[in-house]
């Protein structure tokens, strides 16, 4: 969408990557819940049990309990647990079933340099996000595919219950040991492929919340759909899989939808735009020009605006997906 942008700080100490380069980890119903929780959204309001002091959040057959600090569950600690995917999927580091997390690497993905202060910074937040992590049950059915004697996929079923994801242990001050359960494991190698940018790791989600989020599900939809460069997508599943205020508590606080839900969307829709990532627009035939549409948009409602769509246009020339939509199989 060609308007006006807005300066943001990027990532602290940030350098190039190679943009050319994209992550691999498997995705299914469960992987995508885990990243949709948000603090604001999701766990602010609930109500804690009177005994455990559990808070159980349910999102799309998932229900989620937490338990310890959830106001960490954040951007970030999504971004984490996709990277531990990340090493499940290529098998680096792995030593069995578990798997072992380097800093560096971290920091590498994120597009920062691996200097002391940066180490000891991100050092501390991912051990917070670690515990939050380790403190998480999940609840859920779901489908999962794996290999018979004949070496042909096979579809099943799993049952998880109160299962906690994760576990770690501390190594060094460069590393940790990681292990999902074996459960939460073979539901997640038995999945569907999803490949995205290194690109949208290297975003400062202080400025950018959502971008993350954002384009988690658009290359998701990509997959789903088997589109090679266009998507169409509806505003309304593009928001509700992105932390953003919920319309329900705008609305509590009289507060503008616009400013607080279409702008930060726009916004962060934007930022993938100026990253090379993507690009996008409203798909608006009522006029060309930006005065157009922001007058046309700024007299919907959110129930109207919310049932626009945008056209996602996938810039393939920059990132090299392969054969993005197979599910391939690393077992």
């Amino acid at each position: 969408m060609n308007k006006e942008k807005q300066a943001f700080k990027t990532s602290i100490n940030a350098y190039d990557i190679d943009k050319n380069s994209t992550v691999e980890m498997y995705n299914n119903t469960l992987t995508n819940n885990l990243s949709k929780i948000n603090y604001k959204k999701h766990i602010e309001h609930a109500t804690p049990d009177e005994i455990s002091r559990e808070i159980g959040i349910n999102l799309n057959k998932t229900e989620v309990i937490f338990k310890g600090d959830t106001a960490n569950y954040n951007t970030e600690t999504v971004k984490l647990l996709d990277l531990i995917y990340q090493n499940y999927t290529s098998g680096k580091y792995l030593d069995g079933d578990i798997t072992t997390l380097y800093i560096d690497d971290y920091l590498e993905l994120k597009g920062l340099k691996p200097t002391k202060k940066n180490r000891y910074r991100y050092k501390k937040n991912i051990w917070e996000h670690l515990e939050v992590l380790a403190n998480i049950k999940v609840k859920h059915e779901g489908e999962y595919y794996e290999k018979n004697n004949k070496g042909k996929n096979e579809k099943k079923t799993i049952s998880l219950k109160n299962l906690n994801i994760l576990s770690y242990e501390l190594v060094n001050s460069k590393s940790v040991r990681i292990a999902l359960d074996p459960l939460f494991l073979k539901y997640y190698r038995g999945s569907a492929l999803l490949r995205l940018p290194k690109q949208v790791y290297r975003i400062d989600s202080r400025y950018y919340p959502y971008t993350y989020h954002i384009s988690r599900y658009i290359f998701e939809q990509k997959r789903i759909k088997k589109v090679e460069d266009k998507l169409i997508l509806k505003i309304k599943s593009v928001y509700e899989n992105a932390p953003i205020r919920s319309y329900e508590d705008i609305k509590e606080h009289k507060l503008s939808y616009i400013t607080n839900v279409r702008l930060p969307l726009e916004r962060d829709l934007d930022k993938l735009e100026d990253d090379n990532i993507i690009e996008w627009r409203y798909c608006y035939s009522g006029g060309s020009t930006t005065e157009d549409i922001t007058n046309y948009l700024d007299n919907l409602s959110f129930e109207q605006w919310q049932e626009e769509t945008i056209e996602i246009t996938f810039l393939k020339d920059n990132y090299d997906y392969g054969e993005f939509n197979k599910n391939k199989s690393k077992k």
